[in-house]
C-alpha cells in the first residue's frame, strides 16, 4: 500500500526563536505555530511544533519573531524519547519543515512573502 505524509500549515509563530546546533554544528530551529480552525464561535487554535534545519533554520531565526505570519511545507515525524529520571517512554509528533515561506506584508501594502531557504532531505536529519 502506497504511503505519502505531507504537511502544508499557515500560521503565527506562538514565541520568540532560539536557533541551537547539533553536535555535529547543524542549525537547528524548532518553534510552534497557531493555526486556527473554524469560523466564528467554532473558530479554535491548533498549536503545533515544527523543526527546521540548516540554512532554513537560520533564516527563519533571522528574520521572523513571535506573531509572524509563517507558511510551512514540510512532513510529520514521530520523536521517540526516554525520560532520564523516570526511564518512561514518551513520544510526539512534530512538523520538519522542508519549505518555509513569511508571509508578512509590508507597510506599503506590498506582498514580502519570501523563501527561507533549501529544503531538507530526511537523510541529512540525525538527533
Amino acid at each position: 500500500m502506497p504511503n505519502y505524509n505531507k504537511v502544508i500549515l499557515i500560521g503565527h509563530i506562538t514565541k520568540d526563536l532560539e536557533l541551537k546546533y547539533s553536535n555535529d554544528g547543524m542549525p537547528i530551529c524548532s518553534f510552534n505555530i497557531a493555526v486556527n480552525n473554524g469560523y466564528g464561535d467554532k473558530r479554535e487554535a491548533v498549536f503545533i511544533q515544527v523543526t527546521a534545519f540548516k540554512k532554513t533554520a537560520e533564516n527563519i531565526n533571522e528574520y521572523c519573531k513571535k506573531g509572524d505570519a509563517i507558511l510551512v511545507d514540510g512532513y510529520i515525524k514521530q520523536e521517540n524519547w526516554e525520560e532520564k529520571d523516570t526511564g518512561k517512554k514518551r513520544s510526539k509528533l512534530v512538523v520538519i519543515a522542508n519549505t518555509v515561506q513569511f508571509m508578512n506584508s509590508k507597510k506599503d501594502g506590498t506582498d514580502e512573502s519570501k523563501d527561507a531557504g533549501e529544503p531538507v532531505k530526511d537523510n541529512d536529519i540525525s538527533f
